[in-house]
């Protein structure tokens, strides 16, 4: 059985997200502006598609990451490879435990590794699950969740044992269908929360400029029956608005802009074994979200202090202010255990979300001084497109901060990685990749300081990489200090470390 991965402080980032609430946080990080590459490895070099888009995975000392057929751990001191397993297909970012041990999956198969890289008996999972979109942690239950990209949620006990499964199943605008995930999952104690997208069983009659996005709430349990249903839902589609056509003098409406909401309006799921009533945001204008026009469509989910923060953009390029169909939005949901209502939404376009998470902030723990000197009142909301980083208040999702990542780096620039946020004394650490020059492109892993005391941000450093670095950014630590590690599309892992 897997130890619990979240428990204590640990300084790694043990599964996708560093955090079953999906945080993407760190403990510890680089914060020296003397940083150096330490060490560099070729893991994959298939042509086939891998995870490793997605980053590696680490509990403080273990290195572990998905390959394009199975998994590998490396030593975080050299890159040098401690095993390897070559019996599954694409699999998901493992989840790896505080011994080291390793679970993972690629849909048809449940594997536990131990720490020296002995392979236990593989699971073979009782439903079918065509692709593997995600495999998450419930820490309080000791379950693991397993979605799959049909809109199939299963849950196993860590001992490999069955607990429940759900076809995510539904009905929009009177057609049957499915709805499937387009974010990964995040947990927050016996509560998943996933965001799906509508697919009807058959398009006849079917708007096909229109994309129906639903957060679904979750609850699994151990319980006799009832293991797993639907405490509420929330068609995200509905809580937007028409907006004016705007003005040909005008040039920055995507940004900073609030909606309006009115009344709200009960609803009721009747999908088979989901069965719940909840409350919603009804808006007069209801407008289309994200058409056929909007492919390339990015969407994040971030659950803190039983609000859950959704993000949904298109890309820089393909959107434009003046379509309706293309909207960007930023929306805070409070979750009351029985219903989700609006907390706030602004119009933003955000394609990642993170935070560093209250629980983590405990009396002489890193940061817990920002709240004793009353430097924050609650936290913050971080999140990022191709080229901005943004700041909001957790509470009113006011904006605290923007930062233009072309003007660090005086060239055009764009953002590869996924946010990592850490804190510190009275600092935040935003650290993330970075693409320069797109004729001859160059890459860099960045950090970012945010002082909350003068309200200032500063570049600590840019360091060059041999290959673009993307994903989720991990820490280890060894005798000589804290190492922060990257991926790479092409297969690579690179380490960098303070120079000493």
């Amino acid at each position: 059985m897997l130890a619990n991965v979240v428990s204590g402080q640990l300084s790694g980032c043990p599964l996708y997200g560093c955090t079953p609430s999906g945080s993407f946080s760190l403990n510890k990080v680089v914060i020296s502006p003397d940083i150096k590459v330490a060490w560099t490895a070729q893991i994959d070099n298939s042509s086939h598609t891998s995870n490793i888009d997605n980053g590696c995975v680490s509990n403080g000392n273990n290195l572990v990451c998905p390959t394009s057929n199975g998994y590998v751990s490396l030593d975080p001191t050299n890159g040098k490879e401690l095993w390897r397993t070559k019996n599954l297909l694409r699999p998901t970012l493992p989840i790896l435990d505080i011994y080291g041990d390793v679970i993972g999956c690629d849909g048809p198969s449940l594997v536990k590794i131990d720490s020296d890289g002995r392979l236990e008996p593989i699971i073979h999972l009782d439903l079918p699950l065509d692709s593997i979109y995600s495999l998450n942690l419930m820490t309080e239950s000791n379950a693991l969740v397993i979605v799959s990209r049909s809109g199939m949620v299963v849950a196993y006990l860590t001992n490999g044992v069955p607990l429940a499964s759900l076809q995510l199943n539904g009905t929009s605008d009177g057609q049957k269908g499915t709805f499937h995930p387009i974010a990964s999952p995040v947990i927050s104690g016996q509560r998943v929360y996933v965001l799906t997208e509508f697919s009807p069983a058959s398009t006849n009659g079917r708007k096909k400029n229109l994309k129906d996005i639903r957060l679904y709430a979750l609850d699994i349990t151990d319980s006799i029956t009832d293991r797993i249903h639907a405490a509420w839902f929330m068609d995200i589609q509905k809580e937007l608005i028409h907006f004016q056509e705007p003005k040909k003098t005008e040039t920055n409406i995507n940004l900073k802009l609030f909606m309006k909401y009115n009344n709200l309006e009960k609803h009721v799921l009747r999908d088979g074994q989901l069965n719940a009533t909840f409350r919603i945001t009804n808006i007069k204008h209801e407008a289309s979200f994200l058409s056929e026009k909007c492919r390339t469509m990015f969407s994040s989910v971030l659950i803190e202090s039983d609000i859950v923060y959704v993000s949904l953009s298109s890309t820089r390029n393909s959107y434009k202010a003046s379509d309706k169909s293309c909207v960007p939005i930023l929306i805070a949901i409070n979750d009351t255990v029985t219903q989700g209502q609006i907390l706030f939404k602004n119009l933003t376009s955000i394609s990642h979300l993170a935070s560093v998470p209250f629980t983590s902030r405990s009396p002489g723990s890193p940061g817990s001084n920002l709240y004793d000197n009353q430097l924050i009142s609650h936290n913050i909301i971080w999140g990022n497109n191709e080229t901005h980083f943004l700041a909001f208040d957790s509470k009113t999702g006011r904006l605290v901060l923007e930062i233009d990542v072309s003007q660090l780096f005086k060239t055009r620039a764009n953002v590869t990685s996924n946010l990592i946020v850490s804190i510190s004394n009275d600092s935040y650490t935003l650290t993330f990749g970075v693409a320069t020059n797109f004729e001859m492109p160059k890459y860099f892993l960045t950090a970012i300081a945010y002082d909350l005391k003068i309200k200032t941000h500063k570049v600590l450093y840019k360091v060059e990489c041999t290959a673009e670095v993307t994903g989720q950014i991990i820490s280890t630590i060894d005798g000589n200090g804290v190492q922060m590690m990257t991926s790479s599309p092409s297969g690579y892992v690179t380490a960098f470390k303070k120079q000493l």
